[in-house]
C-alpha cells in the first residue's frame, strides 16, 4: 500500500493529569498494534507542562517528559501550537491527519475538553464525544443519570471541597449519619483509582477526603460493600456490542492504582466464574449504561456483585480505559474473538461514522414557514 493511501492516524498521548504515565504505556502498546499496511502514525505527545509535540519520524515513542527536556534543548522534536495539531509552530503543514486516537486519561483528555477542541477543528476522532466523556468522567453525574434510567448503582453522597475546608466536622457528621463504616472516598472526575481511599473510622476517613480534595472540588463518598469487581468491554456507536465478563481479584484491599498498575499480585480471570445469568445481566447493564450515558467508539464497564445480596451494582463507565499490554479492555475482546490490532481497526471505523453521522446535522436557518429540504 502506498503512504499516502494509509489512514493518516494522530496517536495522542501523555497529558498532565496524574494518569500521565499510564497514557504513556496505552499510547506505547497502541502504536505497536496499530497495522503498519494501513495506517501511517504520528505520535504527539503532551508534556506534563502542557506543550504539544510532534514526535520525530521513525522515532520510538518517546516519554512526554524526555521529548519535552530534548526539544527544549534544541536536539530534537517540534512543538504545536495550541489549537493547531495540523500546522507546526513555523506554519509548516503536517501531513493531514485523517483521524485522531487520543489515549489521554484523565482531566483534559477524557473529561470531554480535547473532544471539544477535536470537533472545532472538525477532526474525526477515537472515542466518545463531549457529553460522552463529560459524564464517563463525572462520577456523581454519571450515577445520578444511570439511576434516572433505572440502572443500579451504590449508595452514594456527594461532598464539595469548599464544604469540606470550611466545616470538616459537619461533613464528616454528615457522612457517618448515613453509612456505617467502612466507606469509600474519591474525587468525583478521575479515573486509574486516583486518590480514592478505604475508611474504616472517623480519622480514616478524615485523610481519604482531605487526600480526594487534593485532586478535584467535588467529592464522594460511597457505602462499602463486601463486592467481586467484574468488569466488560463495549465498543460501537448506535448498536454497540459486549465482551465476555471478567473478573479482577486485586491483592490488596480493593482495586486501587497500585494494584492496577504497579502490581503483580492482581489476579485477572476471563471470563468471570459467575453463573450465565448473572453474566447476561452483567452484558446488558454495560450495554445500556454505555447507551444512557451517550458514550460511542469504546469503553470499560466496571460493575459490583454484592456477594451479601448476590446483586450488581454498576459501579463506573471508562470512556478511555487503560490499553496497555495488560489492561483489562484488550485482554476482554480477546477473550471474546477480536485481536487487538482488529480491535483498533474497529475503533477508527466507529470515529468515522460517527463523524459522517454528525456532518449530516446541518447550520442553516430556515426560513419562516418553509420547511428545510431533506438532506441527501
Amino acid at each position: 500500500m502506498n503512504v499516502k493511501e494509509r489512514i493518516q492516524i494522530g496517536l495522542i498521548y501523555g497529558g498532565r493529569s496524574a494518569e500521565r504515565e499510564v497514557s504513556y504505556l496505552s499510547a506505547r502498546a497502541v502504536a505497536s498494534h496499530l497495522n503498519p499496511d494501513r495506517y501511517s502514525v504520528y505520535p504527539i505527545a503532551i508534556s506534563p507542562t502542557g506543550r504539544w509535540m510532534l514526535v520525530p519520524p521513525r522515532e520510538e515513542l518517546p516519554h512526554p517528559e524526555h521529548l519535552e527536556r530534548r526539544l527544549l534543548g534544541g536536539t530534537s522534536g517540534e512543538t504545536l501550537p495550541v489549537p493547531s495539531p495540523q500546522c507546526a509552530s513555523d506554519g509548516r503543514e503536517r501531513p493531514p491527519l485523517d483521524v485522531l486516537f487520543p489515549l489521554v486519561h484523565g482531566a483534559c483528555g477524557e473529561d470531554g475538553s480535547m473532544q471539544g477542541f477535536f470537533d472545532v477543528c472538525e477532526l474525526p476522532y477515537v472515542g466518545a464525544g463531549v457529553a460522552g466523556s463529560a459524564i464517563g468522567m463525572d462520577k456523581l453525574l454519571m450515577k445520578d443519570i444511570l439511576s434516572v434510567h433505572g440502572i443500579p448503582v451504590g449508595p452514594y453522597r456527594s461532598i464539595r471541597r469548599v464544604d469540606w475546608e470550611t466545616d470538616s466536622d459537619r461533613v464528616v457528621r454528615t457522612v457517618q449519619e448515613q453509612f456505617p463504616y467502612p466507606v469509600f472516598a474519591k474525587p468525583a472526575r478521575t479515573g486509574s483509582s486516583v486518590g480514592i481511599s478505604k475508611a474504616k473510622n472517623e480519622r480514616d476517613l478524615r485523610e481519604a477526603l482531605a487526600a480526594a480534595a487534593r485532586y478535584d472540588s467535588m467529592l464522594i463518598v460511597e457505602k462499602g460493600m463486601p463486592v467481586r469487581e467484574l468488569e466488560c468491554g463495549v465498543i460501537g456507536n448506535w448498536d454497540p456490542e459486549v465482551t465476555v465478563v471478567g473478573e479482577v481479584i486485586p491483592e490488596r484491599e480493593f482495586y486501587d492504582y497500585h494494584s492496577k498498575y504497579l502490581s503483580d499480585g492482581t489476579a485477572i480471570r476471563i471470563p468471570a466464574d459467575i453463573p450465565e445469568n448473572l453474566a447476561e445481566e452483567a452484558r446488558d447493564l454495560a450495554r445500556r449504561a454505555f447507551l444512557a450515558l451517550r458514550c460511542s467508539g469504546y469503553a470499560r464497564v466496571d460493575l459490583f456483585l454484592n456477594t451479601a445480596e448476590n446483586r450488581l451494582y454498576l459501579n463506573e463507565i471508562n470512556t478511555i480505559p487503560g490499553f496497555t499490554s495488560h489492561s483489562m479492555f484488550p485482554m476482554l475482546w480477546e477473550a471474546s474473538g477480536v485481536s487487538f490490532s482488529e480491535l483498533l481497526d474497529r475503533l477508527v471505523n466507529y470515529a468515522f461514522e460517527r463523524r459522517a453521522d454528525e456532518q449530516r446535522n446541518t447550520f442553516e436557518v430556515p426560513e419562516p414557514g418553509v420547511a428545510p429540504p431533506p438532506k441527501d
